[in-house]
């Protein structure tokens, strides 16, 4: 039974949460998109597919239909697709510590398998509006742990200017800096600096 067949007798049924008629919401089913496992971290695999649809235009019994049969359902505006491989990104938080694990160049998402992560490092030194975030130890890339414990926020002292921080280790010598963020919350994040090792750079 294909999740298309399976929503479209859900369409008819009373939708969780929706004021559109059933023709309207049926013409939607065209927008159904799909992915054959997360990329995501820490979610289980589906046994069938991850599913992204607007489930408020559907019961409860059909969202539950589709998970029986082994499908994952997930919202279509808070995922995407690696560009790659094709398996399921999620592109909105779920928590205030969440932070994207997937990687933009040239207007296309890719994830951390489909990544050339030395390169896409390259990209992000010497550049203090730019970090990589806790899916990626840049100390497993050839960089060296310089600085830490910055604090970015609302609360009094997280005041830490990557630009200032920046200029201060370049004018001391510094020359590949990579700033990595390694926490994320409501109110603050905190931050490190890492710089390429003079033998990985010159290999």
């Amino acid at each position: 039974m294909t999740p298309e067949f399976i929503l479209r007798k859900g369409i008819t049924e009373k939708p969780h949460c929706s004021e559109l008629p059933a023709e309207r919401r049926l013409s939607h089913i065209e927008n159904l998109g799909w992915a054959p496992e997360f990329a995501e971290p820490g979610y289980t695999q589906p046994k069938k597919a991850v599913l992204f649809f607007n489930w408020n235009e559907v019961g409860r019994r059909t969202f539950d239909l589709l998970e029986q049969y082994g499908f994952s359902c997930e919202w279509e505006d808070e995922w995407t697709t690696c560009s790659g491989c094709g398996k399921a990104l999620r592109t909105s938080p779920d928590s205030y510590s969440w932070q994207p694990s997937y990687f933009e160049s040239d207007g296309e998402l890719t994830c951390i398998e489909c990544t050339d992560i030395p390169a896409y490092l390259e990209t992000l030194e010497n550049n203090p509006r730019r970090a990589v975030n806790d899916h990626i130890n840049p100390a497993d890339y050839g960089y060296t742990k310089l600085e830490g414990d910055f604090e970015s926020g609302w609360h009094p002292g997280q005041n830490d200017d990557p630009k200032e921080i920046f200029k201060r280790l370049r004018a001391a010598g510094h020359k590949r800096l990579l700033f990595n963020i390694d926490a994320v919350s409501q109110f603050y994040i905190t931050f490190e600096v890492y710089e390429k090792n003079e033998s990985e750079a010159a290999a």
